[in-house]
């Protein structure tokens, strides 16, 4: 039957399981948790030109300028060698978060080329909410061209978000 060692072990087992059980139940009881919430916003790169204007510098021939916040079309018509047509742009940082500006890049034909008096330069910083932009004075002159010819370029304005490290 039962002798009395195993009693004994049977009692201190089942005390023991009743120890661990109030100590798990006291320590559930006794337990917090902290949480956090959190929200990520994320801002915009939005850069646009602001006041652009074009000019013949009074010679024959006509330098003309269609403008939007994203693009600039500009026209020569009636040129001739050594004719210049005068661009001036400004930059301008309209988005949420400072952004880079980089001086326009061209390409173009040999027979045209072009020069500036004023630019920014590359990594030219424009921050937010600050009236700041990025200014360029920019001439095509028309080189050795063919007459009753059509000869076209291209430029862009690179701008990119600062790069924390």
């Amino acid at each position: 039957m039962f002798n009395y060692r195993t009693t004994r072990i049977g009692i201190l087992f089942a005390v023991l399981i009743l120890a661990l059980g109030a100590v798990g139940i006291g320590s559930a009881l006794w337990s917090e948790t902290l949480t956090i919430d959190g929200d990520v916003v994320t801002g915009n790169v939005d850069v646009e030109f602001g006041y652009t204007a074009v000019d013949d510098l009074g010679l024959p021939g006509e330098c003309d300028l269609i403008a939007t916040p994203d693009a600039l079309t500009v026209t020569m018509t009636d040129v001739y060698p050594t004719y210049m047509c005068y661009l001036e742009i400004n930059v301008l940082n309209v988005g949420s978060i400072p952004v880079l500006v980089d001086e326009p890049v061209w390409m173009m034909p040999a027979d045209i080329t072009y020069t500036h008096d004023v630019c920014y330069g590359d990594d030219y910083l424009l921050d937010v909410g600050v009236p700041d932009m990025a200014h360029c004075t920019l001439y095509f002159t028309v080189g050795d061209v063919a007459e009753d010819s059509v000869y076209t370029f291209h430029g862009e304005v690179f701008a990119e978000q600062i790069v924390v490290p």
